[in-house]
């Protein structure tokens, strides 16, 4: 779904977006915390949607794997990369 990047997402379409079965996707904010969690999280890491939006992205990713991250999220927040088509990091399960 490519997007205009000034229109706001409506309720079906984060639905869309969240209900892909077998990834965990997530809308992570430009101050770096998560906005909206796909269901899927919870087998897949141990935590609750409601457990994750509002906290820290780096709360969540491997340390190592923390800058990657970071700089592939500034990239899109500040549009010198438009868009990602695959991405892969790994995190921190809810049990350790």
């Amino acid at each position: 779904m490519r997007r205009n990047p000034n229109h706001e997402l409506t309720n079906d379409e984060y639905r869309e977006i969240l209900s892909l079965p077998n990834h965990v996707i997530a809308i992570i904010r430009s101050d770096a915390t998560f906005y909206k969690v796909s269901e899927i999280s919870t087998p897949v890491l141990g935590w609750e949607p409601d457990e994750v939006v509002g906290r820290p992205v780096q709360e969540f990713v491997h340390t190592e794997d923390f800058d990657r991250t970071l700089g592939t999220m500034a990239g899109l927040f500040l549009g010198t990369s438009s868009e990602v088509k695959e991405f892969v990091n790994r995190v921190r399960h809810k049990d350790g």
